[in-house]
């Protein structure tokens, strides 16, 4: 209930950003940046593995440049992608993280109420710019616990 709440104040203006409709605070992380994190930071890190590894480079800013131009990533970001997955802090980008282990209660949720969700609002097909399948996996994420923000799960 507390989820369609949120998104009818967002859908009824009170709220500017959905961040701001579900109470969520995140200090200088922009969606599109967390999203670009979460879709590229694994492929830049084997992109720069194999570089490393098959044509001799060092593991410098030359090697992120050229390994990052193969995502659109710029070559600071790209190495930032792959310390963060070196030193297995790749979730922590933008204070997005996996649940810690303590008692959860998952909820069940179906893919009819997900795409349900998904029709009625255009805001949400805004916010995830029409990517059915990231708002499904979201939602998921959220059901099960697994989705915290600033050490807040989300529910």
């Amino acid at each position: 209930m507390a989820f369609h709440a949120a998104v009818a104040r967002f859908e009824k203006g009170e709220a500017r950003t959905l961040d701001e409709a579900f109470c969520v605070t995140r200090k200088g992380v922009r969606l599109a940046d967390y999203r670009r994190w979460r879709r590229y930071s694994a492929h830049v890190y084997h992109e720069v593995c194999r570089l490393h590894e098959e044509e001799a480079m060092p593991i410098d800013e030359s090697t992120f440049e050229k390994a990052g131009a193969k995502f659109n990533v710029r070559k600071t970001l790209a190495g930032e992608m792959y310390y963060a997955w070196r030193d297995g802090k790749q979730n922590e980008r933008g204070r997005v993280t996996s649940a810690p282990a303590e008692p959860f209660e998952p909820k069940q949720i179906s893919d009819e109420t997900i795409k349900h969700e998904w029709d009625r609002s255009r805001t949400l097909r805004d916010e995830f710019n029409n990517e059915f399948e990231d708002y499904r996996a979201y939602r998921r994420g959220v059901a099960a616990g697994r989705i915290w923000v600033d050490g807040e799960r989300l529910e």
